[in-house]
């Protein structure tokens, strides 16, 4: 079973882009690995940039075979890139606002905003990551 999350970037100019992310969305895993390897805002628009994930991982692009089927260890699974589908690019707002109307909403959504910090929404506020998981008991990966 998938706990399904988004990755959201908030750009300089103010636009929004933003990707679903099938698998465990789950603060101690996603949100662990956004804080530690997609912690800029060019690594974060890097990654939303190849559009909707089945995995989220520490690395962006394979060192050797990667293929959907069979993902090399520590590098993101995308369903364009590496299964060939339609239809998986960022959807892109034009500012924060319509992007909270109408973005996509899953069980965490992850959001790096204009401060550099990443924030996580379950339910209806957003709250800073790293407050999250200072507070979790397990934040391992």
């Amino acid at each position: 079973m998938a706990t399904r999350s988004t990755i959201t970037v908030v750009n300089p100019d103010d636009t929004v882009s933003q990707i679903y992310c099938h698998f465990d969305g789950y603060p101690a895993h996603n949100g662990v690995l956004l804080k530690e390897f997609y912690n800029t805002l060019e690594l974060a628009q890097e990654l939303v940039s190849l559009g909707d994930l089945s995995v989220l991982a520490e690395r962006i692009h394979p060192e050797g075979d990667h293929t959907f089927e069979a993902p090399e260890d520590g590098t993101c699974v995308f369903y364009g890139r590496d299964r060939g589908e339609s239809d998986t690019e960022p959807s892109h707002y034009p500012n924060f606002e319509m992007y909270r109307l109408s973005g996509d909403s899953q069980e965490y959504n992850y959001i790096l905003r204009n401060d550099g910090k990443w924030y996580v929404r379950s339910g209806r506020d957003f709250v800073e990551l790293d407050d999250l998981l200072e507070t979790s008991v397990d934040t391992t990966v």
